[in-house]
């Protein structure tokens, strides 16, 4: 959360859009406070993408359960997360367990959705 926030690597994403965490969070002890014990398989998410690291606003969540929520990429025109514009079609792909996961390739946009649907309802 502390790295997101101030390191430069990050901040772009984060910091750099204003992404900030609960001072009362900078004690360890307080956070720990607020959040309770991080269950195993978990990390911390916020609900709401464009808000702070707050108690209101975080959760320990999966790493599905993050991938669901995250805020679409500026460079992708199709608001879809998961399908994006490739050479002269579309690639569908699934983060997954930390990985990337390729779904195919078609040249119509309407398919490319289809694939994305029927893989998110079989394997969730």
């Amino acid at each position: 959360m502390k790295k997101r926030c101030n390191q430069k690597k990050n901040y772009p994403r984060h910091g750099g859009r204003g992404i900030t965490y609960d001072p009362y969070w900078e004690k360890f002890d307080n956070f720990l406070e607020d959040m309770g014990e991080r269950p195993d398989g978990y990390t911390l998410d916020r609900i709401n993408n464009d808000g702070n690291y707050t108690k209101d606003n975080c959760r320990w969540a999966t790493y599905e359960e993050q991938n669901i929520n995250r805020t679409i990429r500026k460079d992708n025109t199709l608001g879809i997360i998961g399908v994006q514009p490739h050479l002269g079609g579309y690639v569908v792909l699934i983060n997954r367990n930390k990985k990337r996961i390729y779904l195919g390739w078609t040249k119509d946009f309407f398919l490319a959705c289809c694939l994305k649907k029927s893989w998110e309802e079989t394997y969730g």
